[in-house]
């Protein structure tokens, strides 16, 4: 099954760079989109559940530490437990997987039962208090300073050679940010999230203060990146509420740390069909008023982007 599991990935990421080169390949890409979608969905979702995986930690800590670090709430903790199993399988494991709850939104801190069991198998549960999305980080950044931190989302279905490929990445540029997928900010940094591109194909995004990482596809934080403006909670919490991933792109900027994105370029993984679904791109972008707009916008302005 794994194997299908990962073919069936290779195919996904090579049709989606098919079909920027070649548009006319864009209806049967969106069906093997969609019934990629589904079996991954209606069949690996369950068949995780019946084939545990004994541990789903890093068995022989080398000298640097990656733990990934991940938050979730309410409406998703349902099916929470299927993208962690994901990150469970990965080629390279982690050192640790933390799991951020907010105390106030679960307050008998009654979980799932297929969550609960993963903590037998090495997932970590921390409590804290809500930050909204920016839990993911913030106490992680805080707790191990020392460790690079691998970001990830909660309704994400993750390649399983998604940590592989960011601690190889990680290696050739150890003082960076590195991802799997992002946008390129321009033509300015003054300009809007809503006019910014996609990577360009056969061109690689190295050392660049431009390119802004999509943290859900998988993002890896080396340690020490970042000043201690990161932990302004008020400010983070006022200007970029829902908008982490621009908060810690304009954190990037006040540190002075760059980015490098893999090459070749992956589309965005597949998602877990949720119930009533509210992300937030949806809430963020084109879908929601172009929110992240108005954040990028406060964001530039408070931190002085313009006049870099």
């Amino acid at each position: 099954m794994m194997l299908l599991y990962d073919l069936g990935y290779k195919v996904f990421f090579w049709i989606k760079r098919m079909r920027k080169r070649f548009p006319r390949l864009l209806k049967i890409a969106q069906q093997y989109e969609y019934y990629f979608s589904l079996l991954l969905n209606r069949k690996f979702a369950p068949w995780f559940e019946k084939h545990p995986v004994k541990w789903g930690l890093n068995a022989k800590p080398g000298k640097e530490q990656y733990i990934v670090s991940l938050t979730s709430f309410p409406a998703r903790i349902e099916y929470v437990h299927v993208a962690i199993e994901t990150l469970m399988r990965q080629k390279r494991k982690a050192d640790q997987i933390i799991l951020w709850l907010a105390e106030s939104q679960f307050p008998e801190k009654k979980l799932p039962d297929q969550l609960v069991r993963l903590q037998e198998r090495g997932l970590t549960i921390r409590w804290c208090d809500d930050l909204r999305s920016h839990k993911k980080y913030f106490y992680a950044f805080r707790e191990f300073p020392e460790d690079n931190i691998i970001l990830a989302d909660d309704d994400i279905f993750y390649p399983r050679d998604t940590l592989k490929l960011l601690t190889k990445l990680h290696k050739k540029h150890p003082k960076e940010i590195v991802c799997i997928s992002a946008q390129i900010i321009a033509p300015s940094l003054a300009a809007p999230p809503s006019v910014w591109n996609g990577p360009e194909l056969g061109k690689r995004y190295v050392s660049d203060y431009y390119t802004q990482a999509f943290t859900g596809a998988g993002s890896l934080f080396p340690a020490h990146w970042y000043t201690e403006e990161i932990f302004n909670k008020d400010k983070a919490m006022s200007l970029a509420q829902t908008a982490d991933d621009l908060w810690l792109k304009v954190m990037s900027f006040v540190a002075g740390v760059k980015t490098t994105m893999l090459y070749p370029q992956r589309g965005f993984p597949v998602e877990i069909l949720i119930e009533n679904n509210q992300t937030l791109f949806q809430e963020n972008g084109a879908h929601g008023g172009n929110a992240n707009d108005r954040v990028w916008e406060a964001l530039v302005k408070e931190y002085r982007l313009d006049k870099l």
